[in-house]
């Protein structure tokens, strides 16, 4: 038997979307975005921005960054400039995104009604989306509750308040217990059992990892949802077998102590 390992340290995903809407009169030309984190539900400094999509373009933002401040030239596409910055406050646990048109004529906010970071959302291709990665805090339990929202501001119009999305934290990966019984010269009948925590995401599958004659470790199935297989060996040889788990939230069991096994 081997103890579950404590897993929150995985990187969530999560995106905010938005659009102007399709009876709007002109494109919005600056946008800002703004959520508050709670530092008792994740992990603040693992915050990471991810890419922005404004319609058909995608910005694409440089990896492992907790802010960022940059322009794209987007003449050919939108005939602006793109500047945003974005970023975590650290001491007030606010991310903020601010996203601009500049006019490349003028070097200044782009107040022409035909330039603009999102157009009226009249064919449902215009809309705009943002992503970001943040881990869980690690004190999480099982069961803890991961809520978010964002708050939208168009311009110099009234903020919106995006709709709020509730996770259910897994922390721990599941437990199994194998029994191997040997029914021939080289025939060994392998059957195990596996325990996610109680409110756990539950078992998605197994791994089954072979080692022959002191060997190292290699893997021989993985992806089962079965709990028993038979291994069919060379006569004379040892074999002996390790079955790890993992559940749906993606925690793996951690192997035996001292023992390496594949990636």
């Amino acid at each position: 038997a081997r103890q579950p390992e404590r897993v929150t340290s995985v990187a969530l995903p999560f995106t905010v979307t938005f659009e102007n809407p399709a009876n709007a009169s002109s494109p919005v030309s600056r946008l800002r975005i703004v959520q508050q984190l709670d530092p008792a539900a994740v992990d603040v400094r693992s915050f990471r921005l991810g890419d922005i999509r404004l319609g058909d373009i995608l910005v694409h933002i440089p990896s492992d960054r907790a802010s960022f401040s940059g322009e794209f030239d987007l003449t050919e596409e939108r005939g602006i400039i793109l500047q945003v910055t974005a970023g975590l406050d650290i001491n007030a646990n606010v991310v903020t995104w601010v996203m601009t048109a500049i006019d490349p004529l003028t070097g200044l906010p782009a107040t022409d009604p035909s330039l603009g970071l999102l157009f009226p959302n009249k064919d449902r291709t215009e809309g705009g989306q943002l992503a970001y990665t943040i881990k869980a805090n690690p004190e999480s339990v099982t069961g803890a509750a991961l809520t978010a929202s964002a708050r939208v501001i168009y311009g110099d119009a009234a903020p919106i308040d995006t709709n709020t999305v509730t996770g259910t934290v897994d922390a721990t990966a599941p437990a199994t217990q194998l029994a191997v019984v040997q029914v021939g010269s080289a025939t060994y009948s392998l059957s195990w059992t596996g325990a996610d925590d109680a409110e756990g995401s539950g078992i998605k599958d197994y791994t089954v990892y072979l080692s022959l004659n002191g060997a190292p470790y290699v893997t021989w199935k993985s992806g089962l949802t079965e709990t028993s297989a038979t291994y069919q060996g060379v006569p004379g040889g040892t074999a002996e077998f390790i079955v790890l788990a993992m559940d749906n939230a993606g925690n793996r069991e951690q192997g035996p102590m001292g023992v390496t096994l594949p990636t």
